[in-house]
């Protein structure tokens, strides 16, 4: 009775922490709203592939605003993104099933409260996980599970035009059935210039910068977006509060919408 006791006050003591965490981001009442409508009534857990398919999405059209191509294996990048992200943050212990707990604590992982640096570290791990989902990993490697780790490796021009890409259709979600997608060549320029080597024969502004084999350091990639774009971290939360708020809006539990 005593060992049960002990195990009910842990329990309640991760829970008040967990929604304490989640409160803190605002988003607590979405998070409760969403477990309510998902979740099993009779067992209080939620189905983790019917979640998964909360945030399953697709566009009617992607078109770029300008003539910049996009990459063949964007398309699959977007069909792996959503169900990537639930796979990385989303933990049960249940087979198949998150308690409220694992649920709220997966958002928390995603977009709790952290620094911008551990926030961009959490974008480029789903980028890297979702890119392996895809069929082509990246030269990246993480030094550990936590947000503020290490990372080592380089990306190429392409890798990092698809990574801003990813991060402007989180951010478009919920806006339109169709995706448009913003012509950031001038972007990766600028993080060529800042992130290569003093005397680099290449010269960026007469060149098909995306023709050519070069792979940027990731450290410097970071450095450059917390000092350029460090409003990009924003893109995460919108989309997972999209998501739940779209799967809110379906009155059969998760989502088939587009966008």
């Amino acid at each position: 009775m005593g060992a049960s006791s002990s195990t009910d006050n842990k329990e309640s003591s991760k829970k008040r922490e967990i929604e304490s965490l989640a409160a803190s981001t605002g988003a607590l009442p979405l998070l409760q709203q969403s477990f309510s409508k998902l979740a099993d009534s009779q067992t209080n857990t939620l189905s983790f592939q019917s979640f998964k398919q909360s945030f399953t999405f697709r566009y009617n059209t992607t078109t770029c605003e300008g003539d910049q191509p996009i990459p063949d294996s964007f398309p699959r990048l977007l069909e792996h993104l959503g169900l990537s992200l639930v796979d990385l943050f989303f933990v049960y212990k249940k087979e198949g099933w998150l308690s409220w707990v694992e649920f709220a604590q997966g958002y928390v992982k995603c977009y709790g409260r952290m620094s911008a640096s551990m926030l961009y570290n959490t974008l480029l791990r789903l980028f890297h996980v979702t890119a392996k989902n895809a069929g082509f990993p990246l030269k990246l490697e993480f030094e550990s599970d936590e947000a503020d780790c290490k990372i080592t490796g380089s990306i190429s021009m392409v890798q990092l035009l698809m990574f801003l890409w990813i991060c402007w259709t989180m951010s478009w979600c919920g806006r339109s059935s169709d995706l448009f997608l913003p012509v950031i060549s001038h972007l990766i320029l600028l993080a060529v210039v800042s992130c290569t080597e003093p005397g680099t024969s290449l010269d960026v502004w007469d060149s098909d910068v995306f023709g050519v084999e070069l792979q940027l350091p990731v450290g410097e990639i970071l450095t450059w977006s917390l000092t350029t774009i460090s409003s990009l971290t924003e893109c995460l939360s919108h989309f997972c509060n999209s998501r739940l708020q779209l799967s809110l809006n379906d009155g059969c539990g998760p989502s088939k919408s587009t966008g």
